[in-house]
């Protein structure tokens, strides 16, 4: 309103110094019009200070209101939340909200409260991981026997072992092993190592090499055994061999077809 009427005061100056065209009262006129200026530009300055004054005047009154709702209504609204997140089995959230609820509004009844939505989705998570656990370990097992199953339905061996070492320091190399397929095993290699007594790989005093590669050459048909009547002359050469591990297997049967046994394979087909 101000502003408007010094604006009014100053187009009617200027339209009165117009209609009488006296030079002598311009100076005046323009006098006074700087002089109303000046006050506008005053009131401006004051209208804007005024103006800052109450938008902090706001924000503090919001700000305190927002503390009072906060003393009366926020363990009430932090505890709905909780709720909230508990009906929707966000467990690991109700934990969480509860223990900020706790530092907090520790000791009210809405902490207590809170506190045992928490209690109870500890509770409910170790109960999913106990299952989910067990789930794991059954599945893992169910591998491991279908494993064992599959290995078992291919070969049997059921001893392996080297000979006494003979007057040249020749070892022979026995396995034990029955084809447990239903397919004709065209050629067969059995991988081993030898060890000492104190359970170190020795090596052949000839050739240098410690791996033997045994091969058999079939057709081995299902089902068909072999045992100590059948052995490798002279896998090694090196007296301290007193025991042996097969490593691998290799089967080539008649087919063309090829499977190979190594890792656990080797311990599920040893029995």
């Amino acid at each position: 309103m101000y502003r408007q009427a010094l604006f009014t005061l100053i187009a009617l100056i200027l339209a009165i110094g117009l209609i009488s065209g006296c030079s002598s009262n311009s100076n005046t006129d323009k006098k006074v019009i700087e002089d109303l200026q000046n006050q506008l530009s005053d009131r401006d300055s004051e209208i804007e200070s005024l103006n800052a004054k109450i938008s902090g005047l706001q924000s503090e009154m919001t700000a305190m209101t927002n503390e009072l709702d906060e003393v009366k209504n926020g363990p009430q609204n932090d505890l709905i939340a909780i709720r909230n997140s508990y009906e929707k089995k966000q467990y690991l959230e109700v934990i969480a909200k509860a223990k900020k609820i706790h530092e907090k509004y520790n000791g009210t009844p809405e902490d207590k409260e809170a506190q045992k939505l928490a209690a109870s989705s500890t509770q409910i998570l170790s109960k999913l991981d106990a299952e989910r656990k067990a789930e794991a370990d059954r599945k893992k097992a169910e591998a491991a026997k279908s494993a064992r199953e599959k290995a078992r339905g291919i070969l049997r061996v059921s001893k392996v072992y080297p000979g006494e070492p003979n007057s040249a320091d020749g070892v022979n190399l026995y396995v034990h092993w029955t084809n447990k397929s239903d397919k004709t095993i065209k050629y067969i290699y059995f991988e081993v190592v030898p060890y000492n007594a104190v359970g170190d790989i020795v090596s052949s005093d000839i050739g240098g090499g410690s791996t033997f590669r045994g091969m058999h050459t079939g057709p081995t048909k299902p089902g068909v055994s072999f045992g100590s009547q059948y052995y490798w002359e002279n896998a090694w050469y090196n007296n301290t061999i007193t025991q042996v591990q097969l490593r691998k297997v290799d089967i080539t049967y008649m087919d063309e077809s090829t499977i190979t046994l190594s890792g656990d394979d080797i311990t599920h087909i040893q029995y």
